[in-house]
């Protein structure tokens, strides 16, 4: 089980902070990530692909 260094911060919040560090590396990394995807298939499927898809617009707002 993952504890804090002394001990006084419970699993729930260290899950919490685990979750969120994650997803701020996700949200860094997903515009980088989404170029490289469609390189690899403009280059190996000789057809363009446009990024402006609404499913790469970000989270839901619902």
């Amino acid at each position: 089980m993952a504890t804090s260094e002394n001990g006084d911060v419970p699993p729930g919040e260290l899950i919490k902070r685990a979750d969120r560090a994650m997803l701020e590396q996700k949200a860094k990394s997903r515009a980088a990530s989404h170029r490289h995807i469609k390189d690899w298939i403009e280059q190996r499927h000789h057809i363009a692909v446009s990024l402006e898809d609404i499913r790469y617009a970000g989270p839901c707002s619902g």
